[in-house]
């Protein structure tokens, strides 16, 4: 009679090791990968012929993707920032030649690093007067995190002044007339359940002119020469200009 031969092909219901995260950022994780069971006393001359690592958006409902790999280290990529993700690991080692798949291992949660988030979208502004702008947007396409405010800076090549709001809107007020401004809008988010509470994200930047004014009066009108058919008259230009000016003189 000749040896007989056992050979065992089929699932094993030990599950694979929760993979151990070795580090990560907002677009990556690094794992490391284990399944002891297969050193299991009735698994002789076990050796690992693939891991594979199924990942997908937690509580999304879709479909697992797959990244499969020979070692027992594997690096998922292309991932959202703050986002939290399940993973989980199954295996199939060699066993006398036949392939032994592993049940999944209990699942990972794990949340990928905030990053800045990015400028506010479609940013527009409305000069309605004198000395009042509208400033309009659009949240940003990557929040990454939850929206506290924004927050609206503006600068006259002298002053620079921070305004905040919790809508996509706001109203300048008691600007100059006709002065041109340089302006900014950034989003600030909140991050739950992270060490760094807030974010500050990119900015959107434009610019504007305020709409010209009545000039405010002529200063220190003087006459300075006078002769029997003559006056000559001098005066200082106003505080405020408020526009291009020129001088009618009413006598």
């Amino acid at each position: 009679y000749g040896a007989s031969i056992f050979a065992f092909v089929g699932t094993i219901s030990y599950p694979c090791e929760t993979p151990t995260v070795t580090n990560k950022s907002s677009s990556s994780v690094r794992l490391s990968l284990s399944c002891p069971h297969a050193t299991k006393s009735y698994l002789h001359d076990c050796h690992v012929k693939q891991y594979s690592v199924k990942y997908r958006r937690y509580n999304s409902g879709n479909r697992f993707m797959e990244r499969k790999s020979p070692s027992s280290s594997s690096q998922l990529d292309y991932l959202f920032p703050f986002t939290s993700y399940e993973i989980r690991l199954t295996a199939v080692f060699s066993v006398a030649h036949c392939n032994v798949f592993f049940a999944p291992s209990p699942p990972l949660i794990i949340k990928t690093d905030p990053v800045a988030p990015s400028p506010p979208r479609n940013v527009s502004e409305t000069t309605t007067n004198a000395r009042d702008v509208a400033i309009e947007w659009s949240v940003p396409e990557y929040v990454n995190g939850t929206v506290s405010g924004y927050s609206v800076d503006y600068y006259d090549g002298i002053n620079k002044t921070s305004r905040s709001s919790n809508l996509t809107s706001i109203v300048l007020t008691g600007l100059n007339p006709y002065t041109s401004y340089n302006y900014s809008v950034r989003v600030l988010v909140t991050l739950q359940n992270e060490s760094l509470q807030y974010l500050w994200g990119e900015r959107s930047e434009g610019s504007f002119t305020t709409l010209k004014a009545k000039p405010s009066s002529p200063r220190n009108l003087r006459v300075i020469k006078r002769t029997s058919a003559s006056l000559t008259v001098d005066w200082q230009a106003p505080v405020s200009l408020n526009g291009p000016i020129s001088y009618v003189v009413n006598y």
